[in-house]
């Protein structure tokens, strides 16, 4: 059972755990287990648990929206969990997200869990209120049990947990911090900066505590130039430098730099701007503020960037076309991977209040809940192009074609020039290219003897043959996809055929199937079986996807008992029929592990 001590107790403790001298362990090392989700670039506030849903009243298909994400390449999502909500009166906690966590988790998404709110019992007297939940805690400790607690709830380990519960990988400590709207002591103020460093080292090791594998990262930071500080905004990295001469442990007490990147005025990669604002100004200046703080074992992730599209409210009443949030998503996005971030949620997938009228709600790439479907913007089919070529390929440099150059002894970027940033999936080469504000003709090298295949931003494909090692391309503002190699979608699994190995007189066998795609694109699969004694832990998904499986091996008799399992793969994928064995014995030795599958 989980408890809180009295509030004497917790002032007590949180002067001797916060304020002490103890060095935390570098964070990178404290994390270097494995983990229990692959990290994936392809994240997105998906937000299947925002408070708002959770109204009686609520319109919406939550199963849809978390299929419709998933079936965009969608593989991590950002998930807020208010304290206020889950610990409404001290010592009173609540599981309000169990089914909708139970719901993100089974579509076989990642989740990064978002710790923030303060319930009114435990805020700072300075901006207490029943309508102030973004007030800080009056003590640190408090937010940290409350993180604990959390994470016990939510590690899958079967201790403690909810029945069921998911699997929370990724805790983020806040959201914003360096801004006066979501954090009311002031990010400017000595006061401010204190408090959230003592949240930081307090929940931390809280989180260690329960689960030494979880990842921890700072709360998202909007950053600019790392430059400005006002009353109001911090730019996020003088904001967390401010934090850690306050709070010195605090420079340890995180794995994961999180940054918001937002440059909603203009493209992420405008020509002619101060070099430091534009997309790849703001990561390389996040990385090397991570060296200079003595955290380059730090990773960097992006928990928002987004673009708000007209008609509707945007901030400053600034907007772009839909056309345009596509072009700037695919730009964005592959411009950050290259830059060294690791994973990027894209801010936002559904508008949770369901108001054009509020701020930033148009920046959603699908619009609201209509009764059968969201319909779905062309940043949509701009994402999903582009998980689905990229979703498992590897960072492979610049391609023949790049003449873009960032010289970061350069105030201004200059005229931009032709991106090309390529990467590989075994022997496949796939280039994406454009340009930032016109279009050229060029020719594009390519191998000898390969299929060669344009894809538009939106998935369109068309073969093209190349004349002398080389094709024609007109590069734009909109991103085009040059895939050298096997474009086409092919289901492929782990286990062909799936073998079980028991002793006799057992009840069970299990085991995991990884259901992939060999080639380009996402693929929607379905699975059935006609063996009685075979159980399939869920039926349908898209690719990539692990299946449980198990066997009820209670009444076989030594020896090996067949059975059969059928997948069935979309866009012309396949068809799979995988042989199915039990192989009972009388002792489970040594030697016949592991399972020879092709004898």
């Amino acid at each position: 059972m989980f408890f809180r001590p009295a509030r004497w107790m917790l002032a007590l403790v949180g002067c001797l755990s916060i304020l002490s001298t103890i060095v935390l362990p570098r964070a990178a090392a404290v994390a270097s287990s494995a983990q229990p989700h692959d990290i994936s670039y392809w994240g997105m506030n998906v937000y299947v648990t925002k408070r708002e849903r959770l109204r009686s009243n609520y319109e919406d298909n939550l199963p849809l929206l978390a299929s419709m994400a998933r079936s965009a390449g969608v593989r991590w999502t950002r998930e807020e969990l208010p304290w206020d909500l889950i610990e409404p009166n001290n010592n009173d906690f609540r599981g309000v997200y169990d089914s909708s966590l139970r719901l993100t988790a089974e579509q076989g998404f990642g989740i990064i869990g978002m710790l923030l709110t303060t319930p009114a019992w435990a805020r700072d007297s300075a901006c207490a209120g029943n309508d102030r939940y973004w007030c800080p805690p009056a003590n640190a400790v408090e937010y940290a049990q409350f993180a604990g607690w959390m994470v016990e709830r939510y590690d899958g380990d079967g201790v403690a947990d909810a029945p069921g519960s998911p699997r929370i990988a990724a805790w983020e400590l806040w959201n914003e911090p360096n801004a006066s709207g979501t954090w009311e002591l002031g990010p400017a103020t000595d006061a401010g900066r204190r408090r959230y460093g003592e949240m930081m080292v307090a929940a931390y090791r809280a989180i260690k505590a329960a689960d030494p594998s979880a990842l921890v990262l700072t709360g998202g930071v909007y950053v600019y130039d790392g430059s400005y500080c006002v009353r109001e905004n911090c730019d996020g990295l003088v904001f967390l430098s401010g934090v850690f001469q306050q709070v010195p442990a605090a420079r340890q007490a995180f794995d994961i730099l999180a940054i918001h990147p937002y440059i909603p005025t203009d493209r992420p990669d405008a020509p002619n701007i101060p070099r430091l604002i534009t997309v790849e100004g703001r990561v390389r200046n996040s990385r090397a503020w991570l060296n200079a703080s003595g955290r380059s074992d730090a990773r960097l992730w992006i928990t928002e960037m987004g673009w708000c599209t007209a008609s509707g409210v945007c901030p400053g009443d600034v907007q772009v076309t839909e056309d345009q949030q596509a072009n700037y998503l695919v730009r964005s996005l592959v411009v950050a991977q290259h830059n060294g971030v690791e994973h990027s949620s894209w801010f936002q997938f559904e508008d949770a209040f369901n108001d054009p009228n509020r701020e930033w709600s148009n920046a959603a790439i699908v619009r609201n809940y209509n009764g059968s479907s969201y319909p779905v913007k062309p940043a949509y089919n701009a994402y999903r192009t582009l998980a689905g070529y990229l979703g498992n390929a590897q960072v492979a440099g610049t391609g023949p074609v790049h003449t873009h150059v960032y010289d970061p002894s350069q105030p201004y970027t200059g005229s931009g020039g032709t991106y090309n940033y390529r990467y590989t999936r075994g022997w496949t080469v796939i280039d994406v290219l454009w340009r930032p504000t016109d279009s050229t003709q060029l020719s594009f090298p390519v191998k000898q003897g390969v299929q060669v295949t344009v894809v538009d931003r939106d998935g369109e494909r068309r073969a093209v043959t190349p004349s002398n090692g080389a094709i024609q391309l007109t590069v734009s503002e909109r991103p085009i996809l040059v895939v050298q190699g096997d474009v086409e979608p092919r289901l492929a699994v782990s286990q062909n055929p799936v073998t079980f190995l028991v002793e006799v007189g057992s009840s069970t066998a299990a085991s995991t199937l990884v259901i992939s795609n060999s080639g380009s694109g996402i693929i929607s699969w379905s699975a059935s079986t006609p063996t009685s004694w075979l159980r399939l832990g869920t039926s349908s998904g898209v690719t990539p996807s692990v299946v449980e499986l198990s066997a009820d091996t209670r009444s076989m008799s030594l020896g090996t008992h067949t059975g059969s399992l059928t997948i069935t793969g979309s866009n012309g994928s396949g068809v799979l029929e995988l042989p199915v064995r039990v192989v009972v014995v009388r002792d489970l030795r040594r030697a016949y592990l592991p399972v020879v599958t092709n004898r």
